[in-house]
């Protein structure tokens, strides 16, 4: 082989490779915006199930952090049943103070009725009443609120 084949030879198997990473990432990026779905759907499930047994939904917490309403609904046999099949890598009632974690890391958020924020008793209420969780998405940040929007907020009352 001539320097000018393996030249090429090495050109053609860097952007294959080049090609390759980024499909990786994209599949990876898939699968956390999968399982963060999963994860809302399934806490969904557990908060109806904990309002029929308990005819009252888990309080807020004061900072909207999910550990203590994630706590209540293990602490229920139906609703801990709604959140066993998700995968421990969530850390779901790991840490009563910060809560669940979402599959990028970060901590949930609980919204509900009686939370110390008017945005957030907004966004109940804008759901019917009902409590919500909330996770920051891709891009970390609570602020932006497009369910549509791949890299944004993920909530529990988006998924039906």
């Amino acid at each position: 082989m001539t320097v000018f084949e393996v030249a090429i030879a090495a050109a053609v198997l860097g952007i294959l490779l080049f090609v390759l990473a980024g499909g990786a990432r994209a599949v990876r990026r898939q699968a956390k915006r999968n399982l963060g779905i999963t994860q809302m759907t399934a806490l969904r499930e557990a908060l109806a199930a904990y309002e029929a047994a308990t005819d009252a939904y888990p309080p807020a917490a004061p900072d909207g952090s999910a550990g203590p309403a994630i706590a209540a609904l293990l602490a229920v046999p139906e609703t801990a049943a709604k959140l066993e099949p998700l995968p421990a890598s969530l850390e779901l009632g790991q840490d009563p103070q910060a809560g669940g974690l979402d599959p990028w890391g970060r901590p949930l958020r609980y919204l509900a009725a009686d939370a110390t924020r008017e945005r957030d008793r907004a966004e109940v209420a804008a759901n019917g009443g009902r409590p919500l969780f909330e996770s920051a998405g891709p891009d970390g940040d609570f602020g932006h609120t497009d369910p549509g929007d791949d890299d944004d907020n993920l909530r529990s009352s988006d998924l039906r």
